[in-house]
């Protein structure tokens, strides 16, 4: 039976599932609690087995927002997406008024009925969950504080999260991203040498994708440190034609929110 089932391009966010010999384990909930719930139902379907726990990678609702659906479950996440989730909801999601919601909803976001769902089991740097076979969840932070990686080293199977965009230009705008760390990230991720590399968007990718993906950070870090020294400003920066390319004709507004977010992380970084 297949050890792993990937749910891509609906939802927005991917998420999986792995079967780890008798305990199955979900991989982000995706945008969506209504197609959370079906996805629940295909993978105890498929592995016919109920599911044992949900592992979230970072805390963006693309990624928790069917949370709700795995209530009953263990929901495991690094101390710092639960720490954020929490913040959220105290700071932001309270303020949220019909009209918000409305245009969450308009985007794909599945919040008619949702109740924001934390994690229950919190751990720090790395955990090993264990089967048959075993899963080590590893933090990194770079897209977000508290972005995870999950490894099977037995199937160099790789679930990476939004640390890999692959085949689309990377959403970097949250306010905790760190683009240094996210491209020692990735390093760490080639270095592992995975088979197959399961992407929080686009489609499964591989070695020669993660080089692909290093070699757009290494470029964007040196032209947007040099163009800061040049005094362009971000939106200078975002114009030039001689950016670093990497998929973003059809992702023109999150490449201006990224580059913005990256122009405003080196300039902290100089303070």
């Amino acid at each position: 039976m297949n050890e792993h089932l990937i749910w891509t391009d609906v939802g927005y966010g991917n998420s999986s599932a792995i079967d780890l010999g008798g305990r199955v384990f979900v991989i982000d909930s995706m945008n969506n609690w209504e197609l959370a719930t079906e996805w629940r139902s295909d993978i105890e379907e498929h592995f016919n087995c109920p599911v044992s726990g949900l592992i979230l990678t970072h805390h963006h609702g693309d990624h928790t927002f069917g949370n709700q659906v795995f209530s009953d479950v263990s929901i495991i996440s690094s101390l710092e997406i639960r720490q954020i989730t929490i913040d959220f909801e105290k700071e932001f999601w309270i303020k949220q008024t019909p009209e918000d919601l409305d245009e969450w909803e308009e985007g794909g976001y599945g919040v008619k009925n949702l109740q924001l769902t934390h994690s229950n089991v919190c751990f720090e740097n790395k955990l090993y969950i264990h089967g048959e076979r075993t899963l080590e969840l590893i933090q990194t932070n770079g897209h977000t504080d508290g972005s995870t990686y999950l490894l099977e080293p037995e199937t160099k199977t790789l679930i990476a999260g939004d640390l890999v965009f692959n085949k689309e230009f990377p959403y970097g705008g949250d306010e905790t991203c760190n683009i240094v760390l996210w491209q020692k990230a990735i390093e760490s991720l080639i270095a592992l040498k995975p088979e197959i590399v399961i992407s929080g968007h686009g489609p499964v990718a591989f070695i020669k994708d993660l080089e692909e993906i290093n070699d757009f950070f290494l470029k964007s870090i040196d032209f947007i440190r040099n163009k800061l020294n040049e005094g362009l400003t971000s939106e200078e920066i975002n114009e030039d034609p001689r950016f670093p390319e990497y998929y973003s004709q059809d992702r023109v507004e999150r490449k201006k929110v990224t580059i913005e977010r990256w122009v405003e992380f080196f300039r902290e970084e100089k303070k």
